[in-house]
């Protein structure tokens, strides 16, 4: 089991390789570039590290910060590793599940075949293209440590079920649970998922789960009072400060419109579960609106999934965690915690599980309880499906390192997405079509007139295009617009020290040094500023420090050039005085 666990880990790394290349994408830029500053040292305080109420995603994101900086390279490798030691302890999960429910007479099958069911479902699992939007996507990393934490979860709880076992392994599953938690608010589901596998797996029953290990499960049910300093429960009680919320108060949309908005979600989840063709980085409304299948296909997967649980538990059958697991682990990110954004394909990762064990038993069963060739035919569904899905992740992950095919595949759907429009600006920008980049700009503010993304890149382009006063009017109204990015901040002060207003400029590059710490050409342009500004003490302390930390010769040089130059000034200064 260990080998097979490892062998999945390392067919993981290898399919998801070249996405160490692929650059930041989409809420990448928002949360990591334009926010250096809050990952730069986030264990500082409570408050910085509970910055978007997932203290464990930021820790990881300040170990990348501390060893590569903003190079992405290391932030994609980490996502890879990540997943492929879920993807490993999938594995291992499954392949105990299997054991005890063999174990305590639930499911007639030998041990061998239990064990090539359990890794055709975790490598299906694992290798799933609606994956990539989970572990090529960096910020969504935080779906792959609630999935890889409920691992560890579920896993302590069935080796505590073991006769003899540690109390330690009793510890482990509470504690998988407060991570998981630490990941994303949306695990408040994920000690009902311990309980709930405990109660089909290990006990048979609920109430047979509560009274073997109820001081387990109350542990683990505990953490959900972390919500309390992460912020969660008091914008909940209040009404106020959820303006990401849907149906909790964001204009428009009641709870019973977003409801009926997530029938039609459950439906296109459920599409993108066998049509990979369907992901999108960015769904919005309108696939639900603008299309007659999303709601019916959702119904019948929401009357399936019920269905199914209710008959299995009313016969005390194991079955009915499949479809559980899956309901459990969507259940907070829609209808428990609606968010603006009603579908979304990174909420899937835990919750594919469900239909890839569905799929992979069904098929094997039948396999092994028909004559002749059909457990070959069973072998080759379940092996060709594996392939197909690799194959299909593997395509996905091209279309992320090349992030414009990704909105061209939006903007083919929605022409009208200004938000898409906008990421597609940012690529061309970023390839040197500065052309490109302010027509997509001009059509997003056609669209949404008071659009900040694209204001700021129009005083960008205006900038880079010496139109210094015209780019300054787009800038100020950008950050009125709430774009407060460090690369709004260091236009600004190019603007600004092109027309002479040096400290302006300076005022400008301080702000934006802040935002984006790690940014030797906004650093050595304060120093800059500031000693054209005659603040030549004020400008040492920078340059010097920039001096020795900075690797690139072109900006030390620069900078000692610099220091020279005030040093002459000073001392010029300082022999004028003398009596």
């Amino acid at each position: 089991m260990m080998l097979a666990a490892s062998v999945l880990w390392l067919i993981v790394i290898l399919v998801w390789r070249p996405t160490v290349a692929a650059p930041f994408v989409h809420d990448d830029v928002v949360h990591i570039i334009d926010r250096e500053n809050q990952i730069d040292a986030p264990w500082a305080s409570w408050g910085q590290l509970a910055i978007g109420q997932r203290p464990l995603v930021q820790v990881t994101l300040g170990v990348n910060h501390a060893l590569g900086g903003i190079d992405p390279r290391g932030y994609h490798a980490l996502n890879i590793g990540l997943h492929g030691l879920a993807s490993a302890l999938c594995l291992i999960v499954l392949c105990r599940a299997a054991a005890l429910l063999i174990e305590r007479g639930a499911i007639a099958m030998h041990p061998s075949l239990a064990f090539a069911v359990c890794c055709g479902a975790a490598t299906l699992w694992a290798l799933h293209p609606v994956q990539t939007a989970s572990v090529s996507y960096v910020i969504q990393r935080a779906e792959v440590l609630v999935g890889l934490c409920t691992f560890v979860a579920i896993l302590g709880l069935m080796r505590f079920a073991l006769p003899g076992s540690s109390i330690a392994w009793g510890v482990i599953a509470p504690v998988g649970c407060a991570l998981a938690l630490l990941s994303k608010p949306s695990a408040v589901s994920v000690p009902c998922i311990v309980l709930a596998v405990d109660a089909a797996i290990c006990s048979g029953s609920i109430v047979a789960a509560w009274r073997n290990r109820w001081p387990m499960h109350l542990a683990c049910f505990l953490p959900l009072l972390l919500l309390i300093p992460l912020g969660v429960i008091g914008p909940l009680l209040s009404g106020d400060g959820m303006p990401r919320a849907a149906g909790l108060g964001l204009p428009g949309i009641g709870p019973l419109a977003y409801a009926w908005a997530e029938v039609g979600a459950i439906g296109i989840y459920a599409a993108e579960v066998v049509a990979p063709t369907l992901l999108s980085i960015d769904h919005g409304w309108t696939i639900i609106e603008g299309a007659a299948w999303p709601r019916p296909l959702g119904i019948v997967a929401i009357v399936a999934a019920f269905g199914t649980i209710v008959v299995g538990l009313r016969r005390n059958a194991w079955w009915w965690i499949v479809p559980a697991l899956s309901v459990l682990a969507l259940l907070p990110s829609s209808s428990v915690m609606p968010l603006r954004d009603p579908v979304a394909d990174h909420r899937l990762y835990l919750a594919l599980l469900g239909p890839v064990i569905a799929f992979v038993t069904v098929v094997a069963w039948w396999g092994w309880t028909r004559p002749g060739m059909a457990r070959i035919a069973a072998v080759g569904v379940i092996a060709l499906s594996i392939v197909g899905a690799a194959i299909s992740t593997i395509r996905r992950n091209d279309d992320w390192c090349h992030p414009a095919r990704l909105w061209d595949g939006v903007l083919a759907l929605r022409p009208d997405d200004s938000g898409a429009l906008m990421n597609r600006s940012l690529c061309a920008l970023a390839a040197g079509d500065d052309a490109a980049a302010r027509a997509d700009a001009l059509a997003a503010l056609s669209i949404r007139p008071a659009d900040g993304p694209a204001m700021a890149m129009i005083g960008l382009l205006d900038v880079r295009a010496g139109r210094h006063e015209e780019a300054l009017v787009s800038l100020i109204r950008a950050e009125e617009l709430g774009i407060r990015t460090a690369s709004v901040r260091g236009a600004k002060g190019d603007a600004y020290r092109a027309l002479g207003r040096y400290e302006e400029a300076a005022d400008a590059y301080a702000r934006a040094s802040r935002r984006s710490p790690s940014s030797d050409q906004l650093m050595l342009l304060h120093g800059l500023t500031l000693a054209e500004c005659g603040r030549d003490a004020e400008a040492m302390d920078v340059l010097v420090a920039l001096a020795a930390r900075s690797d690139d010769e072109r900006i030390t040089g620069r900078a000692r050039e610099a220091i020279e130059q005030c040093t002459k000034r000073r001392n010029s200064s300082i022999d004028g005085v003398r009596p």
